[in-house]
């Protein structure tokens, strides 16, 4: 299902909460007065999040000592010249650089703050475009909970700052 408006007469987290209880999978694009923020849903959950202005995973790692940024950069240049659709999270642990612990910390860290910037906007655009996304085999168990725990804990936060205790369809 295709689910298109903007943010100011269909706001986003009805469309979040639709998109989640339909199990959609496929990618969420976010056009704002911030930029552009991509969210990907697998069967409702998100299996990443990036806006302009976010660190992406590699980066929150190396911001937090977790990994060499030397580290990344090869990490980077294996993805690029392989043409992989492996995330670098995946590609981090598959390598031994990162621990199962620090890989869904840093997914945390990045959806809530993907999700609780394009939250506040209130001028923009918004379109969910169907794929066939899958989880990959070494996305860990738990990082489908967090990004489907995170997309609960941001619409909630939102409502509440909004003052709405329900989204409203219009």
């Amino acid at each position: 299902m295709s689910v298109s408006g903007t943010l100011f007469k269909y706001e986003l987290p009805t469309a979040l909460e639709l998109l989640s209880r339909a199990r959609s999978t496929g990618i969420l694009t976010i056009t704002g007065e911030k930029g552009v923020a991509t969210i990907a849903m697998v069967e409702g959950g998100v299996l990443f999040a990036s806006s302009h202005g976010t660190p992406r995973l590699g980066e929150f790692l190396v911001e937090k000592g977790i990994i060499e940024a030397k580290d990344l950069e090869a990490v980077l240049k294996l993805q690029r010249r392989k043409k992989v659709s492996q995330l670098v999270g995946t590609i981090l642990m598959d390598l031994g650089l990162v621990s199962q612990e620090a890989a869904e910390l840093g997914i945390e860290a990045q959806i809530t703050q993907v999700l609780l910037d394009v939250l506040s906007w209130r001028d923009g655009e918004f379109r969910f475009e169907p794929t066939d996304l899958k989880w990959d085999k070494a996305v860990v168990p738990q990082a489908r909970q967090i990004g489907t725990y995170m997309l609960r804990v941001a619409m909630l936060q939102a409502k509440q700052e909004s003052g709405n205790s329900e989204p409203k369809p219009s």
